[in-house]
């Protein structure tokens, strides 16, 4: 049995994330994690201010670039590249373990994402059954509870069981009886869809998200309400 592809990936990011951190020392490896809690901090004030989605998903996604950009541009403003101190050993394996202690959850949230992701693609269905052999699979999976990806999530039994609970869940039911959410799924129109206290709400509950997931699958599933429905209106 050839080794896990995944491991390969994990170990090689994780080499890069040591010896970056061990080259950059401590004060600037924090510039990285840094940018992506102010980022985050940002995004997150901006979607409970505006309820802006594209807003809060370009400051989230382009925040922490520009702020580690802004971050090195200070260090080279106030350090000038010939006054810069070498970073000492405690220095170097301290920006190591911040470079792994940041990074290392980006790269697990990855993997699992690709391990639990209800699409049925060739390519797919390969990564998963080569992170399930993976030993960075096996590590993570007691401490976060993970299923084995082997078992397919999206067949045709288990997307009519998710269905047929989401059919009999009362708050799903209450929302196939409002008009302009369903006139919302229809349009596509995500920002009002993803902005409803109901649909937020129930973003929190992993059972049902999984179910809604499962369920989607079933393309008949969700329904649509016609053009004239809306002119009756």
């Amino acid at each position: 049995m050839s080794f896990p592809m995944t491991d390969i990936i994990v170990g090689f990011f994780l080499f890069l994330l040591i010896a970056n951190g061990a080259y950059q020392g401590f004060l600037r490896s924090a510039v990285g994690p840094a940018s992506i809690m102010v980022a985050s901090l940002a995004a997150w004030i901006i979607f409970i201010t505006t309820k802006n989605i594209g807003a809060t998903l370009l400051v989230g996604l382009l925040g922490p670039f520009i702020l580690g950009w802004g971050f090195s541009f200070l260090f080279k403003l106030f350090l000038p590249k010939h006054e810069t101190p070498v970073p000492s050993l405690i220095s170097r394996v301290a920006g190591a373990l911040l470079s792994v202690g940041w990074g290392a959850p980006i790269l697990a949230g990855g993997i699992i994402l690709l391990a639990l992701i209800p699409i049925q693609h060739p390519t797919l269905i390969s990564m998963r059954e080569d992170i399930s052999r993976s030993v960075a699979y096996a590590v993570m999976a007691p401490l976060v509870h993970l299923p084995d990806p082997r078992k397919t999530m999206n067949d045709e039994k288990q997307n009519q069981e998710a269905a047929d609970d989401l059919t009999k869940d009362p708050r799903f039911q209450e929302m196939l009886q409002d008009p302009e959410l369903l006139k919302a799924i229809e349009h596509k129109d995500f920002t009002k869809i993803l902005s409803d206290p109901r649909i937020m709400a129930l973003n929190m509950d992993p059972a049902f998200v999984m179910k809604a997931l499962k369920a989607a699958n079933k393309k008949s599933f969700f329904p649509t309400t016609s053009k004239t429905s809306y002119d009756d209106q």
